[in-house]
């Protein structure tokens, strides 16, 4: 990763909503990111306003000890400081033309940034790979740039945290913000890694909803008239290869025409939101031991006792490499010893069973058995 990089979000300043239409201002959002351990000055940013806006006077804010230059056309700031492991964040506002162009369908523009010899622009899309420009939809035509995507899970483990076997209901609502009808209009989400689309869970307000087991996608077809909204609802299943700590995130594209947009989870938060949750509780291993005198009867000097030990995987998660030790009284002395699981060894007086592995649900057993010392 770079040393330093450039997000840059918009959102309708006017109204909250992530479209616009003319009059109303739009507010651009730029974060400098530190990624390393060491603080990074003399940073200089520049930033072309967009066609068919003007700057909205005052708006500019820069970070501390910085200085802002001009405003416009070119928003300039130099001697930026963006501080070890933080952030720097420079942000402005213009108003879109009233009236504006015909067929002007989106509002476009990104920023560039140079420190030492590393000249770099921002990037508008975190989703995709490269530097991509930040645009907002005009509203002008069907219009679904405040498309949401949110989700809930059911505990049905009870662990009280996401994790496998759990099921996840995933919820689209596709507003069409615009001021013409959207016939054919398509929405396309690839399920997130880990999981398992639950069949004929989708349930559309209209339309008609497929899914390709092969590329996990699910296609979603639905007309939405101007000033109305579409939802999709569908779950899937946390896999078993889940790991705690992982994120399970996700974004879906809705199409209208040549335009795509991608759904927020949070239209309070500039930029585009994927949908995530964090995988958490823990594994779990449980251990019961019993003993028995080989041969029956009353155990006598050097008798033998068999010990069982039974290892229990109650928890939702597999569990690689766990180790099992037991010390055994100074007056007994092992003879005999195996695991159904891991490798087994023993140094008097310890035995250790290393290695073990076992799936949810699975069980392990190891056995000893051990002389009773005769004095």
């Amino acid at each position: 990763m770079p040393d330093l990089t450039a997000t840059k979000a918009v959102q309708n300043a006017t109204t909250g909503g992530g479209s616009v239409a003319p009059g109303d201002e739009l507010l651009y959002t730029v974060v400098l990111n530190n990624n390393t351990s060491t603080v990074i000055s003399g940073v200089h940013f520049t930033d072309t306003l967009p066609a068919n806006t003007t700057y909205v006077a005052n708006s500019a804010t820069v970070p501390s000890g910085s200085t802002l230059n001009t405003t416009s056309p070119t928003l300039d700031v130099t001697g930026i400081t963006v501080p070890a492991n933080g952030q720097a964040t420079v942000t402005f506002k213009v108003q879109v033309d009233n009236p504006i162009p015909a067929g002007i369908t989106q509002i476009s523009n990104q920023g560039g940034y140079t420190y030492g010899a590393i000249t770099a622009l921002t990037d508008g899309d975190a989703v995709t790979s490269g530097y991509q420009a930040t645009v907002i939809g005009v509203t002008a035509g069907p219009n679904f740039d405040t498309s949401t995507k949110t989700v809930t899970y059911e505990d049905l483990d009870l662990s009280g945290a996401v994790s496998p076997g759990d099921r996840l209901t995933y919820h689209v609502v596709l507003p069409n913000t615009g001021n013409q009808n959207s016939p054919a209009t398509s929405f396309v989400d690839v399920l997130p890694t880990n999981t398992t689309y639950v069949a004929a869970s989708a349930t559309p307000s209209g339309g008609t909803v497929s899914y390709n087991s092969t590329t996990k996608s699910l296609t979603w077809a639905v007309s939405v008239n101007a000033g109305s909204q579409a939802t999709l609802d569908f779950k899937v299943t946390v896999n078993s290869g889940v790991q705690i700590r992982d994120v399970i995130s996700n974004q879906g594209t809705a199409t209208s025409g040549a335009t795509s947009v991608l759904t927020d989870a949070d239209l309070a938060t500039p930029g585009k939101q994927p949908t995530q949750l964090l995988v958490g509780g823990s594994a779990t291993l449980a251990a019961t031991k019993t003993a028995a005198v080989v041969g029956g009867g009353v155990l006598q000097p050097g008798g033998q006792v068999r010990y069982t030990i039974v290892l229990s995987n109650t928890g939702s998660y597999a569990i690689t490499g766990a180790t099992f030790v037991d010390t055994l009284p100074p007056t007994q002395r092992t003879s005999h010893l195996g695991a159904s699981s891991g490798t087994a060894t023993y140094l008097a007086p310890a035995l250790s069973v290393a290695g073990i592995n076992l799936t949810s649900g699975a069980t392990a057993t190891i056995q000893l058995t051990v002389a009773l010392t005769a004095h």
